[in-house]
């Protein structure tokens, strides 16, 4: 049985996540009103359309809720943020194997692996702040245990 408490904090988290959603709605809007404007085709170039659906509909939300929820551990939100990130950088990316350096001589393939490395940033940053944190947490504990 849910408490009153975790029936709010659900229905703030589905709140964050439907401001976020209609954030990319208002954000997608104004880049095609661009484009008819002006004819700048933001959504044409895949990493300025990877940075705003994965920022906008699922990094910023997680990060927000990090920094705001004290129902799940922040760390959890980050972890989520960043493995839905690595996930969304698959899905964008549409690299072309056996290309080797030619990558740097076409704007689309470069940003497709732009993408990539993006995803996998997040994700080897992750796991060297989870060191980091280990690492100091056993280092606390050992030293806690000897005095």
């Amino acid at each position: 049985m849910h408490t009153r408490r975790q029936d709010s904090m659900l229905a703030r988290d589905t709140r964050v996540i439907l401001a976020s959603l209609a954030a990319l709605g208002v954000a997608l809007a104004a880049a095609l009103a661009l484009e008819s404007a002006f004819g700048v085709a933001v959504l044409d170039q895949p990493l300025l359309s990877f940075l705003l659906v994965a920022g906008l509909a699922v990094l910023a939300p997680q990060l927000y809720l990090a920094a705001t929820d004290d129902d799940i551990s922040p760390r959890t939100r980050v972890r989520v943020g960043v493995i839905l990130l690595g996930l969304f950088a698959l899905g964008f990316a549409d690299p072309e194997p056996g290309r080797g350096l030619a990558v740097f001589g076409d704007l689309e393939a470069l940003q497709h692996v732009l993408i990539l490395v993006i995803g996998a940033g997040a994700f080897v940053a992750l796991v060297c702040y989870e060191f980091v944190a280990g690492f100091r947490s056993r280092a606390i504990t050992t030293e806690t245990e000897s005095t």
